[in-house]
């Protein structure tokens, strides 16, 4: 991801782009990295972690309560954050991404820009971007 964000950050187009574009994927850079951070240290920390009896499944049964007991939270939450962070890296350079192609409308671009935006638009339609957000659980 840090690569894509970087690649995308040299082209010459972003200069004349909104500052949102930047902005967005400087932030998606700084989340890709964190998320590879963090999951260096989580794999360090597992190193270090007894493993039960039953082992892997043993851990797993324990993260989904499946044997009854609570599991930590802060654990959970942990073991998950890599993933979370890349997510959200992810998500931050698509909108820039798609800031920068449809902002090209609305500088009044002509000629092809306005054609890929429209292409853009078509194939990414946002009821098709935002589907799935009314079951997220706050």
């Amino acid at each position: 991801m840090a690569a894509s964000v970087t690649g995308s950050l040299q082209w010459g187009q972003t200069e004349d782009s909104h500052w949102i574009v930047k902005a967005s994927w400087f932030g998606s850079l700084l989340l890709s990295l964190f998320s590879v951070i963090t999951a260096l240290h989580l794999s360090i920390l597992m190193g270090t972690v007894e493993i039960p009896r039953d082992g892997i499944k043993g851990l797993v049964s324990r993260a989904a309560n499946s044997t009854g007991e609570t599991p930590n939270k802060m654990g959970v939450f942990l073991l998950q954050s890599p993933i979370l962070l890349l997510s959200y890296s992810i998500m931050s350079y698509i909108a820039g991404l798609t800031i920068m192609v449809v902002g090209k409308l609305w500088q009044g671009s002509s000629g092809d820009d306005q054609k890929i935006a429209a292409f853009f638009i078509q194939t990414a339609p946002p009821e098709k971007l935002l589907d799935g957000l009314d079951r997220i659980v706050l």
